[in-house]
């Protein structure tokens, strides 16, 4: 807990990289990468969703087909039926929202930190003036604006690490989703992908939109 709280996994990295006074690409080996951050685990995770998407598109439409077997029987007109449509952004939500809404948590408790320090300050200055005021209450507001320093520091630290790993989950994600898709493509079918843009479509997809969907985060 220690650990994961301060960060304290990177240290041997830290310390590799003081004494050889550079870090090589070996040297990564020694982070005790997460279960949730292997890319095995991100697309299996992003996957499931996906294909729960579909899943819902499928019974939509095939239940849409047996409401107009049936209108079609009886000769009813019937009106225009928008079948569900996967969407991308519900599975991405199901996938990595949880990690999301975490950093949410961290955030939300640094901010209610920051009212904190004035209101303990304020309660300071009236222990400083009033010379009968007990020491253990001056100790009590010096403790009390210490550990909620420290509280902010951790909280938002940690809310930077949980936004920056969940965007490259969403981007580790699409990216794959991208390349997988793009090898069950046909050289014909490469070519006239997206608006006609073919190869070069699929390269914004994997470099350009994967990027900013990862900076939304």
């Amino acid at each position: 807990i220690w650990s994961d709280t301060t960060f304290d996994w990177i240290s041997p990295l830290l310390e590799t990289g003081n004494a050889n006074g550079q870090l090589n690409v070996e040297d990564l080996d020694e982070l005790p990468l997460p279960d949730d951050c292997e890319t095995s685990q991100v697309y299996a995770q992003f996957w499931r969703c996906w294909t729960d998407e579909l899943d819902k598109a499928r019974v939509d439409t095939n239940k849409s087909n047996d409401d107009n077997s049936a209108a079609s029987f009886f000769a009813q007109p019937t009106s225009t039926i928008h079948n569900y449509q996967p969407s991308l952004i519900k599975a991405l939500a199901r996938a990595f929202g949880a990690d999301f809404l975490r950093a949410g948590l961290f955030k939300l408790i640094h901010d209610a930190n920051i009212f904190v320090g004035p209101q303990v300050l304020n309660h300071l200055i009236q222990f400083l003036r009033n010379a009968d005021a007990p020491i253990h209450r001056g100790v009590m507001l010096t403790v009390l604006v210490t550990v909620s320093q420290i509280v902010m520091s951790i909280s938002l630290r940690h809310y930077f690490y949980k936004c920056y790993t969940c965007g490259l989950q969403v981007r580790t994600a699409v990216v794959l989703a991208v390349y997988k898709k793009s090898l069950h493509l046909s050289l014909k079918e490469r070519h006239t992908f997206g608006n006609g843009g073919g190869p070069g479509e699929i390269v914004n997809l994997v470099g350009i939109d994967a990027q900013r969907m990862q900076d939304l985060m």
